[in-house]
Formats: structure tokens, C-alpha cells, sequence
């Protein structure tokens, strides 16, 4: 989807916009900026042969600023000081964040206090090219419901003494704001992967606890979840929507990481399978169906969605939730064969996925679409769509 066009406003309220690839729209009334995305979409839908009743307004964010609960930045020295912050556009040259205006503050207040440890305990940075040095990156996130936070240190080499030092200072200093564990994340591969395979705690708990919809659950930092809590709820709900009585239906989930989404609809009544090829996101779904007395609801495969899709039960729903690439070849020809008669797809790429929809629409007839402005301030927008079985399916 195209960039949207800029409406001029007052100065962005961030000393980095225009140099920072963090967000792109900061110097948009948000309003404009909810008007241009949702004419860009229809555009990309209506050029695909997607009538625009079929496309839903677009649903704005409900603060569109700060909201990003999930933190991951690269770190770097620069003339013997230590850098930390997102990559300029287009570039592997990190901004030195300071301030974000789409960041939680309580990340962006530990991200500046971890840089500053990582100084006084002369922590070695990473350099890419050289493959040399310890720290490489920092990612955080804020729990839902909780306020807790879980920072991972990301380092090329464990056992690193300084890096241990950096570790206890920032939780023994950070414990009181709500700081429940710092994790190693061991990463020696000269990939562009943000995190590698082992992951140990260093101080506190590993798991970040978090409570909604009056489940209580933990999961792991390495386990993806949504960027933006408060509107991923949106996504949620429109989809459960979407999928009403949800009492008593089977439904498989692929793509399903942990099970945000098929939790909450166990914990409706539904029976869910759900397929996600991370085995650290499986046992934390596991864990949390356990927790919440939901195991006999909602069981877990561990595997890619395509040969999951093969496992899954007679079904009732599909919900299919890909990364930005969309589905899968396999996924789509196992799709195709119809193995459900309501198919529920949520994307965070309206390329792929009016390319997926093309590519369903022998068996599936598209019904409706509804975008959901989950990433404010960047052009980006997630889609939930809903597709039923053509007449004769």
C-alpha cells in the first residue's frame, strides 16, 4: 500500500522524525492520516475487483501515539559510546533514540537507562561487519493489563561478565517500576534474525504476566505478540464477531502463535486447534491454557500451518493470521480444498492479501473486509477479513 500523502500540522512532537524509520506519518493530523490510508486501501481493493461496499471504514486507533508495547533496537558504539535506537530509513546506521512519540514511555525510559549501564560497565557493542563485540540488541515489552515489563538482552557471546553486570543493575534499579526479569538472548549468527535459538534468565522471571478478558497468562519474550495491546483488542473482537455463536464451534487456528486470539475463544466455548510452527510459542500457549483450567478447549500443534492445516479436525472455521508475506503456497492449495466453510483471515499486508483472496476465490467468496488502523503513525494497516464457501462448496 502507498505511503499516504502528507497534510502539513504543527512541528512532529519527536526530535527524530524524518531520520528515524521508527514512523512516517508524524507530520499528519492523525485524522488526515486515517482519511488517506483508508482511500489507499480502497484504491488497492477496488484496482483488485473488490467492490468498495465490501470494504468497511476503516477503524481508527484509539490513541494513536505511545502506543507501542513491544520495544526491539539494535545496539551499536559510536566513537566509543554506545548507540541504541531504530535504523534510519533504508539504512543500517542507528538513530540514537532519545525520545519516540510511538513508544510506550515506560521503553523508552529503559531503553536510555540500559544504554546508559551498557557505558558505565563498558559492555562491547556489536559490529556487524567486523562480526565482532557482545551486545547486539535490547528488546522489551510492557504486559497487558499488568504494566509489568521483561527486557532481553541480545548478545553475540553468553557469559559475557560485563553484560552480566549491566543485567543486575538494570533489574535491581528497575525492579521497583515494574521490571520482572532480564533475559539473555544468545545470538551468534551472522543472520538479520533479531533473536537467536537459546534464551536464559538472568534476573527475575522469564515470562512477562499479563491479564485480559479475565484470563491471566505469561509469555515468553521471544514469542511474538501484537506491537499495540490496546488495538489488537479491536482485531480480536471483530473477528470473534465475525465468527458468532462461537459457543461450541470447532475452529483451527493457523499461524496462531500462543493463542491470544484462541484463547479468548476457549475461554467463549469454543474448541480450538491451533497450529504455529514456534515450539517457544506453543509451550507458551500450552502453559497458559493450563492456567486457566482451558486444556480440554484448545490444543496445539506444533508445526508449519501447511502441515498442520493436514492434522487439523473437521472444522467449522479457519482463522488464519500469516506474517506479512501471507499465506503460504501450501497453505492456500490446502485452503482451497475448502476444509472449512467460513474462513476468518486477519493481515497486516493488504498486498498479500488481496493477492490470497484471488487465490481462494474458486472455493471462497469474499464477504467483507474491515481495516483496523493497528499500526498509527506508519502506513502500515491490519485487515480482518471474512470469506464463506461459494454456493456448491
Amino acid at each position: 500500500m502507498s505511503t499516504p500523502s502528507p497534510t502539513p500540522t504543527p512541528a512532529p512532537a519527536c526530535r527524530h522524525f524524518g531520520t528515524c524509520g521508527g514512523c512516517q506519518t508524524l507530520d499528519q493530523a492523525y485524522e488526515a492520516e486515517v482519511r488517506d490510508k483508508e482511500q489507499s486501501l480502497r484504491a488497492l481493493f477496488e484496482g483488485g475487483g473488490i467492490a468498495s461496499s465490501t470494504v468497511r471504514p476503516l477503524l481508527s486507533a484509539q490513541a494513536p501515539e505511545g502506543y507501542r508495547t513491544t520495544l526491539k533496537v539494535p545496539f551499536a558504539g559510536y566513537r566509543g559510546e554506545p548507540q541504541a535506537g531504530f535504523y534510519r530509513a533504508g539504512t543500517h546506521e542507528i538513530v540514537n533514540l532519545e525520545e519516540c512519540a510511538i513508544q510506550h514511555p515506560a521503553l523508552v525510559e529503559l531503553l536510555q537507562i540500559a544504554r546508559e549501564l551498557a557505558a558505565e560497565c563498558r559492555v562491547s557493542m556489536y559490529h556487524e561487519a567486523r562480526q565482532s563485540g557482545v551486545l547486539r540488541a535490547l528488546a522489551a515489552r510492557v504486559g497487558q493489563g499488568t504494566g509489568a515489563l521483561l527486557v532481553g538482552l541480545v548478545v553475540r557471546r553468553a557469559d559475557d561478565r560485563r553484560v552480566a553486570q549491566m543485567a543486575q543493575k538494570l533489574y535491581y534499579g528497575m525492579r521497583r517500576r515494574g521490571l520482572v526479569g532480564v533475559v539473555e538472548n544468545h545470538h551468534d549468527q551472522a543472520s538479520n534474525a533479531f533473536f537467536g535459538k537459546v534464551t536464559r534468565v538472568l534476573h527475575g522471571e522469564g515470562r512477562l504476566p499479563e491479564t485480559f478478558d479475565g484470563l491471566q497468562v505469561q509469555t515468553s519474550l521471544t514469542s511474538f505478540s501484537q506491537s499495540n495491546h490496546t488495538d489488537a483488542e479491536t482485531v480480536y473482537r471483530v473477528a470473534r464477531e465475525l465468527l458468532e455463536p462461537v459457543a461450541n464451534k470447532t475452529i483451527t487456528e493457523l499461524y496462531s502463535g500462543w493463542a491470544p486470539l484462541g484463547l479468548r475463544l476457549a475461554a467463549a466455548g469454543a474448541k480450538l486447534f491451533c497450529v504455529e510452527q514456534s515450539k517457544i510459542a506453543v509451550r507458551d500457549g500450552q502453559r497458559n491454557a493450563k492456567d486457566n483450567g482451558l486444556s480440554d478447549r484448545i490444543s496445539f500443534c506444533a508445526m508449519d500451518a501447511a502441515h498442520g492445516l493436514l492434522q487439523a479436525p473437521p472444522s467449522d472455521a479457519v482463522i488464519v493470521d500469516p506474517p506479512r508475506k501471507g499465506l503460504d503456497e501450501m497453505v492456500r492449495i490446502g485452503l482451497q480444498r475448502g476444509p472449512a466453510p467460513h474462513l476468518v483471515y486477519i493481515s497486516c499486508n493488504p498486498v498479500t492479501l488481496l493477492r490470497d483472496i484471488e487465490a481462494l476465490a474458486d472455493r471462497y467468496q469474499l464477504e467483507s473486509i474491515q481495516p483496523v488502523d493497528l499500526f498509527p503513525r506508519t502506513p502500515h494497516v491490519e485487515c480482518v477479513a471474512s470469506l464463506r464457501w461459494r454456493n456448491g462448496s
